[in-house]
């Protein structure tokens, strides 16, 4: 039973070439949401994309200078 176990163990230590070793990119940052000019809520922010760093969300847009709510921002990856 001791040997077998060694035997695992010593197994577990060795990594060998995986399928799942693949190299993944970085995630792209949101787009920021457009402006509303005079009446109108500004647009979303893009979402942020997934990868192996963070990446940034984008902003809301501005919302109309006579009325309007601004944009929500993107969610975070």
């Amino acid at each position: 039973c001791l040997h077998s176990h060694a035997v695992f163990a010593h197994q577990q230590q060795t990594q060998g070439p995986s399928l799942f070793q693949v190299e993944v990119a970085n995630g792209g940052d949101g787009g920021n949401g457009g402006d509303a000019q005079l009446i109108g809520n500004g647009g979303g922010g893009g979402n942020a994309g997934t990868g192996k760093s963070p990446a940034t969300p984008g902003s809301g847009g501005n919302g109309g200078l006579l009325f309007g709510l601004p944009g929500l921002p993107g969610l975070a990856s």
